[in-house]
C-alpha cells in the first residue's frame, strides 16, 4: 500500500476514509470495513480526523465542490517542516 498513489486520483470522504484507516492498520482488506466509513464511530471518527490533519499539512487537498480527496504532488516535506512543527 502506498498512500500517495492510493490518493493519486480524487477520492470521495467513504474512499477517503476507507484508504487512511487500511494504512494505519485500523483494519485489513479482508474485514468487512465499510460499516466504519458509514456510520460514526471511533474508528471512521479517527481516520476522518487523519484526513483532515493531512489537508492542514497539506499533503492532500479537499475538493469541496466533489466532496474529495487526493494527494497534493507539490507537497514537499523538507519544505514544510518549519511550518509543521509547533
Amino acid at each position: 500500500m502506498n498512500i500517495s498513489e492510493d490518493f493519486s486520483e480524487w477520492r470521495d470522504c467513504a474512499d477517503a476514509t476507507y484508504l487512511v484507516g487500511l494504512a494505519l492498520g485500523l483494519y485489513s482488506e479482508q474485514d468487512n470495513a465499510s460499516i466504519v466509513t458509514s456510520v460514526s464511530n471511533r474508528i471512521g471518527n479517527l481516520a476522518i480526523t487523519v484526513l483532515g490533519e493531512m489537508v492542514r499539512i497539506g499533503n492532500l487537498e479537499f475538493n469541496e465542490e466533489l466532496g474529495a480527496y487526493r494527494w497534493n504532488k507539490a507537497y514537499r516535506f523538507k519544505e514544510r517542516i518549519g511550518d509543521l512543527i509547533e
